[in-house]
């Protein structure tokens, strides 16, 4: 619980306070602290669960101490206590500023010393701020959604069967055929990306889409989001084109470009918010490419092209608020 809640508040440390991460090492384990450097000295940020492990922290102090400047330590402590006794989190530090917040895993602030109200103010305003994210970050998202599901009815009208379209119709509204692209139609390159073959193939991609949409979205801003997107359309069916005469639809290769792009951020910033999130993410893109492979009427060529499209447009597109 409490490492989750530390890479929550180290993010927002990052963007709105301008502190980087670093790591630091005890006699047991290495750990993560927040710091951030000013003329007047560091300031650093860490968080800890129940109580604190002195151990940890004297080593913390020892790791500032030798970067020669002036520092203060704040100690975000996560309590499952309603109540707190002041005198379990004491510590007494003559030589250096410290000071304590103690907060429920609720989010509730048990306990703050003066001059953290910073730090209050991002805790307090956590939940607000996941609101908003999901809020912002659906808008595009669910605006895709529209589209697919708009063609998706228009195609079943005309095909008279919502569980198979047919072949004619999905060619008539821009599906990726190799002749008709060869001849100039490369409006199909993106076209195609927006047609179904059927209901369930309408709702396993939409599901995908729309668990990944917000996290692209709020790691890249919309723009970037939109721009991934659509360029991994483009290679899914360009690589398609290329190595698959089949006629091909479906939103499957953007959504590969997606996850390329999670999988770039998840690698620059593992420093950053641990490495579960790049092992999930590869985890995803092993599993649905190995269910390509092995499953038939799948097209892997465009799969595979929408992933190299994503890490491509993503490693070239990385927001610039994460590499300073």
């Amino acid at each position: 619980m409490v490492d989750k809640k530390e890479k929550k508040l180290f993010k927002q440390l990052i963007d709105n306070y301008g502190f980087v991460v670093e790591e630091y090492k005890d006699n047991y384990a290495a750990h993560w602290v927040a710091v951030k450097y000013t003329d007047k000295g560091n300031i650093a940020v860490i968080a800890a669960e129940e109580q604190v492990d002195y151990i940890t922290l004297n080593s913390l102090k020892t790791y500032l101490a030798e970067k020669g400047q002036p520092y203060a330590i704040d100690l975000v402590i996560y309590t499952r206590d309603e109540e707190i006794s002041y005198d379990r989190y004491d510590s007494v530090d003559n030589e250096h500023n410290y000071r304590k917040i103690i907060v429920s895993y609720t989010d509730e602030i048990l306990w703050a010393d003066e001059n953290t109200e910073f730090l209050k103010t991002l805790i307090e305003s956590s939940d607000k701020l996941d609101a908003s994210i999901i809020n912002l970050s659906s808008k595009v998202t669910i605006g895709l959604i529209i589209i697919n599901v708009a063609l998706f009815l228009y195609s079943a009208y005309k095909s008279g069967n919502i569980m198979n379209i047919d072949v004619y119709t999905l060619y008539e509204l821009g599906a990726k055929e190799n002749y008709a692209i060869a001849s100039g139609e490369y409006y199909r390159l993106i076209t195609a990306a927006f047609l179904h073959g059927g209901l369930i193939h309408l709702l396993f991609n939409m599901y995908a889409l729309n668990a990944l949409g917000g996290i692209i979205d709020k790691t890249f801003g919309t723009l970037r989001y939109i721009v991934i997107y659509m360029f991994s359309a483009i290679t899914s069916s360009l690589l398609s084109f290329f190595m698959s005469d089949s006629l091909s639809i479906g939103a499957s290769g953007a959504i590969f470009g997606l996850m390329g792009a999670a999988l770039i951020f998840g690698f620059k910033e593992k420093n950053k918010i641990g490495r579960d999130f790049l092992t999930n993410i590869l985890s995803v893109v092993g599993i649905n490419i190995f269910i390509g492979l092995t499953q038939p009427n799948i097209d892997n060529f465009g799969h595979i092209g929408g992933l190299i499209g994503g890490l491509i447009i993503a490693f070239i597109i990385y927001p610039r608020k994460y590499i300073e």
